[in-house]
């Protein structure tokens, strides 16, 4: 298992309405059988429905079809906004 990071890394012309802003980021993290969700303050449910799918995915170690390199990234719902943001896994200690 891994824990996934989850970075913004563009908005559309019009701002995020929940003020999602480039750099913004929130963690999964992983004790070894159970994923555990960060802090996400200031994402709205649309984005956190949008990217807990692929979070699961990547934290059981799957393969996302658009995946490079361990990383992979996806679009809020909102057609405004447009926020993009990357899935990156995160190494978990064994010792956990």
């Amino acid at each position: 298992m891994y824990g996934v990071k989850i970075t913004v890394v563009s908005v559309g012309e019009k701002p995020c309405g929940s003020g999602v802003k480039v750099g913004d980021s929130w963690e999964i993290g992983c004790n070894g059988k159970n994923l555990k969700m960060s802090d996400f303050t200031g994402a709205c449910p649309e984005l956190v429905n949008t990217v807990l799918p692929q979070c699961l995915i990547m934290a059981y170690d799957g393969k996302l079809a658009w995946e490079k390199d361990g990383k992979a990234t996806s679009c809020c719902p909102d057609p405004d906004s447009q926020v993009v943001v990357s899935y990156e896994r995160i190494p978990i200690d064994p010792a956990l």
